[in-house]
């Protein structure tokens, strides 16, 4: 039976990885079918739908790293934030209903509000000519999220040897003032649509952190040497899964009957 116990845990944390990495798989190809209703609505090469995360007063959105970026951890998907205020996207959030920031030359331009731009084309090697941020809004005129546009792409065909070549392709006008409206026209289809996956979200992101505190409830079991770590990481995954600030991590101590504190 000891013989089963290494390979059985080892089955069990490579399925806890597994559901984890699909969740977030799940959640992006959901929200990849939401934006692509908008793309083609406004011709944009890219769009990103940031949700809003009332309590951090963050908006959010999950992306799909290419392979050369993958995370150590082989990491596919990414979660990102943007806290309201911040950036073109926190600017957006701030927004009134009918209001939006369109920005062209973003290229070219070296203010503190393209910072976050300039990061992730550094990192993807892609370059934001233009963006186009649309905050969107629910029937009690609560902000929702914020979608952005990135590079107007011209409406006429392009030869193949050209077609590939996002400079050529983009429209450097940048987006026009009356886009907004006619994005307006497929919003409420859109927020919809991100009410579903709101709750889709919210479930698979409880089910992932109740997979990583269990997954470190096991390694703390194990009794290896190095069990302050796995204490540690215990006591984190608990307060990730209640959503606490802070957390006091007990142990029983059957002999005597009582109930410990650990302290790191």
């Amino acid at each position: 039976m000891k013989e089963l116990n290494g390979p059985i845990a080892a089955a069990i944390v490579e399925g806890t990885k597994s559901i984890a990495e699909k969740g977030d798989k799940i959640l992006y190809e959901f929200l990849s079918k939401i934006t692509a209703l908008a793309q083609e609505e406004l011709r944009s090469d890219r769009v990103t739908i940031f949700l809003l995360d009332r309590e951090k007063r963050e908006l959010w959105s999950i992306i799909e790293l290419d392979q050369e970026e993958h995370l150590p951890n082989q990491q596919k998907h990414l979660e990102i934030r943007v806290p309201v205020g911040q950036g073109i996207v926190g600017e957006a959030g701030q927004k009134k209903i009918g209001e939006f920031v369109n920005e062209s030359n973003v290229d070219k331009n070296d203010a503190p509000r393209f910072a976050e731009a300039r990061k992730q084309d550094e990192i993807t090697g892609y370059t934001t000519y233009n963006i186009l941020a649309i905050p969107m809004f629910n029937a009690q005129n609560e902000l929702v999220a914020v979608v952005e546009f990135i590079n107007k792409l011209k409406d006429n065909n392009l030869p193949d040897s050209q077609s590939h070549q996002l400079k050529i392709r983009v429209d450097h006008q940048g987006f026009t003032n009356t886009d907004p409206k006619k994005f307006d026209e497929i919003s409420h289809i859109i927020i919809k649509l991100l009410e579903g996956f709101k709750d889709l979200y919210e479930t698979t992101r409880k089910r992932q952190r109740q997979l990583k505190l269990e997954e470190a409830i096991r390694s703390v079991s194990k009794g290896h040497a190095e069990s302050s770590e796995r204490f540690k990481a215990v006591k984190k995954a608990a307060q990730e899964l209640v959503n606490a600030d802070r957390s006091t991590l007990w142990l029983l101590d059957r002999k005597n009957k009582i109930l410990y504190q650990i302290r790191f």
